[in-house]
């Protein structure tokens, strides 16, 4: 389930709605105190001493957190910019891109699974036509005799590579399956690291290109 106060990353963005009845709460439950205990005497300095120990505490979490987002766009921003730099790919390409990081933090992508990556590879060229996947640690890319097929591509969200649902991140979402397999000639692949770019032409160059380009790191505790 999407969208829990209590998962890490991208799915606790929910709390944003909490954050500030919580704050009147906690102020609250501490004026509530300093009346109980110190009758007669100053519950709203006990109240307001407190709260500021309790969000000096926050502010080093939220700083440590900060970091971590702002070097998840950083990276995010190497990726554009390195596809960016390729030679545009033909209409109907898939770019498959390599070399690249999946988290920073637990559930904190940068571009970690297929339907993320394949939004901004359409920005990035602005041609809808075009799908991008991320390759991690763990993919299983199969060049057949005139066509890649995208067996499996591991992500944060799991494995999407679920064939009998039958959805494509061309227009459905972010599945796929053997219908999305990609004839040569369209087959970009990318590595970030270097910026290096191939269109693969055919199954020997397919063959030769999955051996030197490198898969992303995928860091199996961030997921």
């Amino acid at each position: 389930m999407y969208w829990t106060p209590l998962s890490a990353g991208l799915e606790n963005r929910i709390n944003m709605m909490a954050a500030l009845p919580f704050m009147l709460l906690m102020y609250s439950t501490w004026m509530l105190a300093g009346t109980l205990l110190l009758r007669g005497g100053r519950p709203v300095l006990v109240a307001t001493t407190a709260f500021a120990v309790l969000a000096s505490g926050n502010a080093v979490q939220l700083l440590d957190q900060q970091r971590a987002w702002q070097r998840s766009a950083e990276l995010q921003s190497e990726v554009l910019a390195v596809l960016r730099e390729i030679d545009r790919p033909a209409a109907g390409s898939t770019v498959y891109v390599f070399g690249m990081m999946a988290t920073v933090a637990p559930r904190l992508p940068v571009f970690a699974d297929t339907w993320d990556l394949n939004s901004a590879v359409r920005l990035a060229f602005q041609d809808e036509s075009l799908r991008g996947y991320p390759v991690f640690d763990g993919a299983r890319l199969i060049c057949r005799a005139n066509s890649l097929e995208p067996a499996s591509l591991p992500g944060l969200h799991s494995d999407m590579a679920i064939p009998q649902v039958g959805l494509s991140p061309r227009s459905d979402g972010p599945y796929y399956g053997p219908d999305d397999e990609s004839p040569y000639g369209l087959i970009v692949f990318v590595d970030v690291p270097t910026g290096r770019a191939e269109v693969v032409q055919d199954r020997q160059a397919c063959v030769v290109a999955l051996r030197t380009f490198v898969p992303g790191q995928f860091d199996r505790a961030h997921s």
